[in-house]
């Protein structure tokens, strides 16, 4: 049985939810909040509260929407409503089960606080602007916790009556708002009564959190604890990888690194602690660094690291090392989905389309319900010039995808008419296209294009017409001197 996820954000964070979406195809179903979450018939708070009821995860996109005044000076801030969403979110799965994202570098305003949630973090400024690659990395994350935790047991996804007229109080989750709320001595008071409890965190990772309150009341005697702590369960590897998150959110990478080196060399060789490490050397904008740890953690025997490391190396530009990455792990794993998926789209980069088509004709006739396997066979027929195949795929394409994921599929169907010369049908995609993604600025210019070109094939035929009718009338001409003589 598949998790099953709800991504909230912004409607100009939709782009992003999308490219996470796509990235947890094989993982999980996963529902952005613009995909028939919000009913038209219902409230927004009954909506929700049967998306709590019905979803094992949530991910909260953050982008800088608004502009909000501190302290007299404008800064960009998320909106209210994803906040509150993802409160509701936190309060009713825990923090292990709720996501966010941010984008790399950007002065967003969000409670300062709730950076102790480890924020997952992407490139928006990425040259060839694709945002699944970009989002890839933060993906990967969300993949193991999804592996390690599971969907909720039917109890917890279906709360009977008594559950839902609980007090906030009543459960334990409900620390993390005192957290939030700078309570400090309460979130910790519920913590360590929360050990042992069902919904409680393990002991490991209950002390982690705890020293990380004692943190936020002092730095120097939390920082203290924190390093205990690690000392304390020195072979817990989830809990050494959340200290080092909470490390690296408070800008001391250079001490989560130091207690993730001083670790056994078994735990430090565990996938997990790898990538923790990597992402305190990428922290410290040593990616060369971090490619170079996970290259040594053989990403041809471990899928999931290949996959993060081959995303690491696409930040990079490097799609070469990041398509010989995959290759050398699909060798080994040659039925993992995902792998076979990387490998297609980053065969299509490096101009292997022969191989990207036998993967995605595999993968399309495997799931036949999958958008992103049709939409993007399609595109490697149309690599290959198999255009009448392209336009197959992606029909079917579109009546697998979601109403507001089709754009640009819509587009490429499009495309196939532009390049045929046939403008008329190419407007009328281009159009639909737009009417379901109303930003989408390639859609624009080709329809402007589009335009142009019909624009153009009028004139060429206004003359012609204007030719033909000299040519009759030359004709008639000819003919009537003829009849004369």
């Amino acid at each position: 049985m598949k998790s099953r996820i709800f991504i909230g954000s912004s409607v100009e964070g939709l782009s992003i939810a999308y490219a996470i979406q796509q990235n947890l195809l094989h993982d999980a179903e996963t529902t952005v909040w613009d995909q028939g979450v919000f009913e038209l018939s219902g409230t927004t708070i009954a909506s929700l509260t049967k998306t709590l009821s019905e979803s094992d995860f949530g991910i909260f996109v953050f982008s800088p929407d608004d502009v909000v005044k501190i302290r007299e000076k404008e800064s960009p801030s998320v909106r209210d409503n994803v906040l509150f969403e993802m409160g509701l979110f936190i309060g009713r799965l825990g923090k292990d089960r709720v996501f966010f994202i941010l984008p790399k570098g950007a002065d967003i305003h969000i409670p300062s606080d709730l950076l102790g949630i480890t924020p997952g973090l992407y490139d928006p400024n990425r040259s060839d602007g694709s945002m699944q690659a970009a989002t890839g990395p933060v993906s990967h994350q969300i993949r193991l916790q999804i592996k390690t935790l599971g969907p909720l047991n039917a109890e917890k996804t279906a709360p009977s009556e008594p559950q839902e007229s609980k007090e906030p109080d009543e459960k334990p989750t409900q620390w993390i708002y005192d957290f939030l709320d700078k309570r400090y001595d309460i979130a910790i008071k519920k913590l360590k009564e929360s050990v042992g409890t069902e919904d409680g965190m393990s002991q490991d990772k209950t002390e982690a959190w705890i020293a990380y309150c004692e943190f936020k009341k002092n730095q120097t005697t939390g920082l203290s604890q924190i390093s205990e702590v690690s000392k304390k369960f020195p072979i817990a590897v989830e809990a050494q990888a959340l200290i080092a998150s909470f490390l690296r959110n408070e800008k001391l990478t250079d001490k989560a690194t130091e207690l993730l080196e001083s670790l056994p060399t078994e735990v430090k060789d565990h996938p997990a602690i790898r990538v923790a490490l990597a992402e305190c050397h990428a922290s410290n904008e040593d990616d060369e660094k971090a490619i170079e740890l996970l290259s040594k953690s053989d990403p041809q025997l471990n899928p999931d690291v290949a996959l993060f490391l081959a995303n690491l190396q696409e930040e990079k530009d490097d799609k070469t090392g990041a398509f010989k990455t995959v290759a050398s792990s699909y060798a080994n794993h040659q039925r993992h989905i995902e792998l076979r998926y990387k490998l297609a789209r980053l065969a299509m980069d490096e101009d292997h389309n022969e191989i990207a088509l036998f993967l995605l004709d595999e993968l399309s006739k495997e799931h036949p319900k999958s958008s992103d396997y049709h939409g993007y066979f399609g595109n490697c027929c149309v690599a290959l010039d198999l255009l009448d195949q392209a336009m197959q795929a992606y029909k079917k394409a579109e009546e697998a995808a979601p109403e507001s994921g089709r754009s640009w599929i819509i587009s490429n169907i499009g495309n196939i008419y532009f390049a045929k010369g046939l403008p008329s049908e190419a407007i009328k995609h281009f159009d639909r296209s737009i009417e379901s993604y109303k930003s989408s600025e390639y859609a624009h210019d080709r329809l402007s294009r589009s335009i142009k070109m019909k624009e153009e094939e009028q004139k060429s035929m206004s003359k012609k017409i204007k030719e033909g009718l000299q040519k009759l009338r030359h004709l008639c001409k000819e003919t009537s001197s003829a009849t004369e003589v």
